[in-house]
């Protein structure tokens, strides 16, 4: 799990997918769905960027593509840094979707839940 945390991610980050993770517990969407677009999520960070570096072939070190090597793996091409995002964003970003969904769903689950019970003393 440390390995997850271990990459570089900014406060934001950790912090909207968590915050998508509360909403969805609080409107009760589902945990299985909140997990799943959390995964999503961190897929397409893992991937997006050395995605278009490699569709536009516009992969230097100075390029407006070229992200500040998120994943640690500072391949010279695109193609190999898009490899490494599938690979990273597929073991590491459904492990971060598994434990900030389930935490920030019950969270919201929780809070919808107090909040439910508080209209209803009323």
């Amino acid at each position: 799990m440390l390995e997850i945390l271990d990459v570089g991610m900014s406060l934001g980050w950790i912090v909207v997918p968590f915050g998508i993770a509360i909403v969805a517990g609080g409107v009760r969407a589902g945990l299985v769905p909140a997990i799943g677009s959390l995964w999503l999520f961190a897929f397409w960070w893992y991937t997006f960027p050395p995605l278009v570096g490699y569709l536009t072939g516009d992969w230097e070190m100075a390029s407006r593509y070229t992200y500040p090597r998120f994943l640690g793996y500072g391949y010279e091409s695109a193609y190999h840094e898009l490899m490494g995002g599938i690979d990273k964003g597929v073991r590491s970003g459904l492990l971060y979707a598994i434990f900030v969904g389930t935490i920030g769903y019950i969270a919201g689950t929780a809070v919808s839940w107090f909040e439910t019970r508080l209209k209803s003393r009323r």
